[in-house]
């Protein structure tokens, strides 16, 4: 496990405000504060001065601290010089935040706790403040005493089926020496990355529980990952993906996204577990990679062309009589020789390549008069057949032969 000086990575002025840094430094701890001075030189009077904070001196780059800092990348709010602020909808990822604070000795009657709600909310699910406070402050544990507040948030139109029934809590922590302190971890990210790929790990996964989204497709098998942000941030974030993890992504401009794709990736990202920490986004991943697996040994997601193209199976018929060439298979079914090309060997369509009838190991080829192949119906493809006819029923895949 990788352990960093924080020392090592605190300026001695404050680059925003020119502000002498003052560090007092022991083996556990540091005290960080910063001094302002006028025009002169002068120390300010006190009341002008910031608020001292206390950290511990050296920061372990583990997972877990990969996944607050990756967690606030993706939803919170960046570069303030008065605050940290937090936002999110998932229990899961707020009571991380508080506990994340909580070590750095914050309490809870320090943080300020924002709901915004939208307002078709009300319509949709007949909700009251009150509810809406109840329900937060027992599920994130906040005193009686301390203040909730809730903000109405104006939305056009009808009430979407995604509308958070809850809202989304904002947790605020004010303190203009401690938003220095975490925005620095934020401007050493890469510094960290290189360090320790345990950390680079946990900041991803901590990106995707904020900022992704897990794409279903109609059969609920896994389509893709999506990861919202600007250009600056998706650039960063495919970097790492592609560098590190050997992840390809895919950029999309007008959506504001980066995607991740194809079997082979999403099996990386099942395996480092990327999408952990939000229970919701965990499930559906969970869920729709299962259904994605299981229709591929089906032969259900990449083969198509043989379940739901009449012809295939009209080849498949052909075949289970004779023997045929692809000029014989062109003439009985009355089809394009790149067609049959398409049946026999696979097509590619949007991007996705989808496998043949050979690919699938329904038929076999044997080459005759050099170059010329002989397609014949394996066991496989003979018991694949029958399958469909019981499906279909023998009128559907039925075809004379005609000379």
């Amino acid at each position: 496990m990788k352990i960093l000086d924080i020392v090592k990575i605190i300026p001695k002025k404050n680059p925003r405000t020119g502000s002498d840094i003052v560090l007092t430094v022991n083996k556990e701890k540091i005290k960080i504060v910063w001094i302002n001075r006028g025009k002169n030189g002068k120390i300010l009077n006190l009341q002008n001065q910031s608020k001292p904070i206390t950290i511990p001196r050296f920061l372990v780059l583990s997972e877990e601290f990969g996944e607050v800092l990756g967690m606030y990348y993706g939803d919170g709010t960046k570069n303030d010089t008065s605050c940290v602020e937090f936002a999110n909808s998932a229990p899961e990822l707020l009571l991380m935040w508080i506990k994340f604070l909580e070590n750095y000795k914050i309490p809870k009657k320090e943080m300020k706790f924002i709901v915004k709600v939208a307002e078709n909310a009300k319509l949709k699910y007949n909700i009251s403040e009150d509810e809406i406070r109840d329900y937060w402050r027992n599920i994130l544990c906040i005193p009686k005493k301390k203040e909730i507040k809730v903000v109405w948030v104006k939305t056009p139109g009808k009430p979407s089926e995604y509308i958070q029934r809850y809202g989304t809590v904002a947790i605020r922590y004010s303190n203009a020496t401690f938003s220095f302190f975490f925005n620095l971890l934020i401007q050493n990210l890469n510094n960290f990355i290189i360090k320790s790929r345990e950390f680079l790990i946990g900041f991803l996964r901590g990106v995707v529980a904020a900022e992704g989204n897990v794409n279903l497709r109609a059969n609920g098998s896994l389509s893709l990952i999506r990861i919202a942000g600007n250009k600056k941030e998706r650039n960063f974030i495919s970097s790492l993906f592609i560098r590190y993890l050997k992840i390809r992504t895919k950029d999309d401009d007008s959506s504001n996204q980066i995607y991740i794709s194809s079997l082979k990736n999403l099996r990386k990202v099942k395996k480092l577990k990327l999408v952990e920490l939000n229970l919701r986004k965990k499930q559906q991943f969970e869920m729709g990679y299962e259904r994605l697996i299981q229709n591929i040994k089906n032969k259900k997601h990449d083969s198509n062309c043989v379940l739901k193209n009449r012809k295939s199976l009209q080849l498949l018929y052909l075949l289970s009589k004779n023997s045929l060439t692809k000029k014989q298979l062109v003439k009985y079914l009355k089809i394009s020789d790149k067609y049959v090309r398409n049946l026999l060997n696979g097509y590619t369509r949007k991007g996705y390549k989808y496998n043949g009838l050979k690919k699938l190991g329904l038929i076999k080829s044997v080459k005759i008069n050099g170059r010329e192949k002989l397609w014949k119906i394996t066991p496989k493809g003979q018991e694949f057949l029958m399958q469909s006819i019981l499906e279909f029923g023998q009128p559907y895949v039925n075809l004379e032969l005609r000379n």
